[in-house]
């Protein structure tokens, strides 16, 4: 019994202790219970500061937008303004470009007029010297002076045979010419065709092996290859008429020089000086009216040899233009662009300020002309962007009307796919339709195909293998038609260029 009043005692200093450890417990609870309230209340006047902070980043970001949309304002009108101080600049050169052109003509005019003023001054003196003796050579001249007009009406009557039959000449080359060019357009647009069908052909060939679109596609290839062949014989046909034509008219030429030359010397000898004054004309008048005559047969004979070749050239290479005129003489010759009217280059003077700008020329005896030259000119553009593309003009300044010429650059791109603007990865319900998008650029415009990467035919309303168009589309979608599809742009200017687009169906 006492050993149980032990335990009992002892049992009961224990829980005592309990007790006084449960109430330093709750003690401590308390303690953090206020320490916990302490905290909440910080955290809601925290909570309360990160709101106003929040109103202040809200009102600052509707005035940071205000500001930004002022700026765009300003930005929009700045660039307006500029746009038309552009244009008000590109009215000036313009104009600036014609009084120029128009000084020239008038300087070359001018020099032509003094040329003239000096020779008739030359035949006054002469007349004025030779008139002393005009009373004793009366009559023996009149006699000359019929023969020489007899022989002048001969001259004259060769001379307007041989212009009458230059001109037949010219009409039937310009006719050939204008079939040459047809024939040159033809060619191109079969050339284009041909490139296109190469490509459709290497598409098919590495697609679908030997199958019956790409024995179609090489059956038109070799349509194509022979019409284009057959267009480059007929020009050359066209090419070797011009020619022979054209040295029909060196020799007119040659002879209508001649005459020329003959009628002025009849009209400019020492005979001359001792014209009647009852004559109907006087001599050195027939000789400066021949002389103006003679200048304007030479600017008549001042011509182009050939067209301007078209250029196409790739992105970032170098496009030569190349000019060639028969009898330059003293005119200039100039590179303008023709969609914006800028002057390039004026001779060997480049105008524009772009350092990719470059111009040359040589020179070529024509022995058979008496007078005047060849000159092949060449424009060197550098670098090359899409941005260069357009006409290019060669202007021969002479009297008006100026001649011209113009040759078109043509800038092929490779394809690029525009990300953006194409589909990415699509998931989609199965039973659903999907639509897949693809989007590229390039010039020519790129051809754009669908075919799985795995080379499975993609089931639509039947399996095909290769599908064209820039949008797929898929009705009632099932799993059989989970698989990753490819996008493939191309041109025929390599490389062509893919996107992988993989469609899950859940």
């Amino acid at each position: 019994m006492d050993c149980k009043l032990m335990e009992l005692s002892i049992y009961l200093e224990e829980l005592k202790m309990k007790r006084d450890q449960v109430a330093q417990l709750d003690v401590e609870l308390s303690r953090l219970n206020l320490g916990l309230i302490e905290k909440e209340s910080e955290l809601h006047a925290k909570t309360a500061h990160c709101r106003q902070l929040e109103l202040k980043l809200a009102k600052s970001n509707q005035e940071l937008k205000k500001m930004i949309d002022d700026i765009g304002a300003l930005t929009k009108s700045y660039q307006q303004e500029t746009c038309r101080q552009e244009a008000a600049i590109l009215d000036y050169a313009e104009k600036l470009r014609k009084v120029q052109m128009e000084k020239q003509c008038l300087t070359l005019k001018i020099g032509h007029f003094e040329k003239e003023i000096k020779e008739v001054y030359g035949h006054v003196r002469t007349v004025v010297e030779g008139l002393p003796k005009l009373h004793d050579q009366q009559e023996s001249l009149a006699e000359c002076l019929q023969a020489f007009e007899t022989k002048q009406l001969k001259l004259i009557e060769t001379c307007e045979m041989i212009q009458i039959y230059a001109s037949r000449i010219q009409k039937e080359a310009e006719g050939k010419w204008k079939i040459a060019q047809e024939s040159r357009a033809n060619q191109n647009v079969l050339e284009k065709k041909l490139c296109v069908t190469e490509a459709q052909l290497r598409v098919v060939e590495g697609d679908l092996g030997k199958s019956d679109t790409a024995g179609l596609l090489r059956k038109q290839k070799e349509s194509l290859s022979h019409q284009l062949e057959m267009s480059k014989q007929r020009e050359d046909k066209l090419r070797l008429d011009l020619g022979r034509e054209r040295e029909e008219k060196l020799d007119l030429q040659r002879k209508h020089e001649q005459v020329l030359n003959q009628l002025a010397h009849y009209l400019s000898s020492e005979q001359k000086e001792t014209i009647r004054k009852q004559l109907p004309c006087n001599c050195f008048v027939a000789s400066a009216t021949l002389s103006r005559a003679f200048l304007r047969e030479k600017e008549r004979w001042s011509m182009f040899i050939g067209q301007m070749p078209n250029v196409t050239v790739s992105t970032g290479r170098e496009a030569v233009f190349t000019c060639i005129i028969d009898n330059v003489y003293n005119f200039k010759v100039a590179f303008l662009r023709v969609d914006t009217q800028t002057i390039l280059a004026i001779d060997d003077t480049v105008i524009t300020r772009s350092a990719r700008v470059t111009v040359r020329h040589s020179i070529d005896k024509d022995e058979r002309l008496s007078t005047g030259q060849r000159k092949t000119w060449q424009l060197y553009l550098k670098e090359v962007t899409p941005a260069d593309a357009g006409g290019y003009m060669c202007q021969l300044n002479n009297f008006e009307p100026m001649v011209s010429q113009v040759a078109y650059l043509h800038v092929t791109v490779p394809p690029d796919i525009l990300v953006n603007e194409s589909s990415s990865d699509l998931a989609i319900k199965e039973g659903g339709n999907a639509t897949l998008k693809c989007s590229a650029i390039g010039y020519p415009e790129p051809n754009i195909t669908w075919r799985r990467e795995d080379y499975q035919p993609i089931d639509m309303n039947q399996s095909v293998g290769v599908v064209e168009g820039s949008i797929l589309n898929l009705v009632g979608v099932h799993r059989r038609q989970m698989a990753a599809y490819l996008c493939i742009a191309s041109n025929g200017i390599p490389p062509p260029v893919s996107k992988r687009i993989l469609l899950r169906v859940e």
